[in-house]
């Protein structure tokens, strides 16, 4: 496991200043050259095919607005086709039940998943834990940001995550916390940033959730229910509560919910039950999964 310093100047200098981009911010220079700042090279790659794909000469002594529209529609386009080769390689949670009740079959690089929890020992972390390893595989890296230092680092090795792919970052307050989630999410694929969110500004949230879908890495934000009805910027919210039955400490039941699905319409009440078994570090799904998703604006009956 590495930790990394409390003290921001040294957090700073663990990410490159490159990363510290969240979006690109197109502006308009002389003789109708088009200019960008404030952003990495993947993000420079892309106005550079913008730039070439358009016609800039006939743009030039179109008014302002014009343009302007006319670059924000080809970015979207960019986006969209950027977001769809991503979402096209979902990562197994390692439980091919608990995939097919995942909108996307699994996880998805470039997405924040939102997890709230109904209490203590609602089982949300313990839940998310079981279904880390697949995306740690290959290099992947695990960043715990943890201003409280509740994390107990050790706990991840039953849940076949290794140490070294373990990395623990201590700001010292809730501001330097949101930092440190916004140069971690721009860090790439194959990162995976874990944090408790407090209530933030929309704004805030938007960073971050543009940050991980730019750079490719993956989010698992966990907050409390009272945030349920808050606007959300997350691909994916799920709530997970603890259910009656257990076995002893050995075995524990929880129910999972599908809240929020970006560009899915989710029917009422799409759940699923597992029982985690502590003594495998396992889950089993109980209740049969059905995928019920449709994309917006399709009909159920299509």
């Amino acid at each position: 496991m590495r930790t990394l310093s409390a003290e921001i100047g040294k957090t700073r200098s663990a990410f490159p200043a490159e990363s510290q981009a969240w979006k690109p911010d197109l502006m308009s220079g002389k003789n109708g050259e088009l200019m960008y700042k404030d952003c990495n090279c993947e993000h420079q790659s892309i106005l550079h095919g913008v730039y070439d794909h358009l016609s800039i000469s006939n743009l030039l002594g179109k008014p302002r607005d014009q343009i302007l529209a006319r670059l924000r529609e080809e970015i979207r386009s960019w986006e969209r086709r950027w977001r769809v080769t991503r979402e096209d390689r979902p990562i197994s949670t390692g439980y091919p039940q608990l995939d097919t009740f995942l909108p996307h079959h699994g996880w998805c690089w470039g997405t924040l998943v939102e997890w709230i929890t109904f209490g203590e020992g609602g089982g949300t972390k313990t839940i998310a834990l079981a279904t880390l390893a697949p995306l740690l595989r290959d290099g992947g890296v695990l960043v715990v940001v943890d201003p409280t230092r509740q994390f107990y680092p050790p706990a991840v090795l039953g849940f076949g995550i290794p140490l070294e792919s373990v990395v623990v970052v201590y700001p010292p307050n809730e501001a330097e916390a949101f930092w440190a989630m916004g140069q971690i999410l721009a860090g790439g694929e194959g990162i995976v940033v874990w944090a408790d969110l407090p209530r933030c500004k929309p704004a805030l949230y938007r960073r971050l959730q543009l940050a991980a879908e730019q750079s490719g890495a993956l989010g698992f934000f966990f907050r409390s229910l009272e945030v349920r009805r808050e606007p959300v910027w997350a691909d994916i919210r799920l709530a997970v509560r603890s259910l009656p039955g257990r076995n002893g400490e050995e075995e524990r039941k929880f129910r999972v919910e599908l809240l929020r699905a970006r560009g899915i319409c989710v029917p009422n009440k799409r759940v699923v039950d597992v029982l985690w078994d502590a003594t495998t570090h396992s889950l089993r799904v109980l209740s049969p999964v059905v995928p019920t998703a449709i994309p917006c604006g399709a009909s159920a009956g299509a």
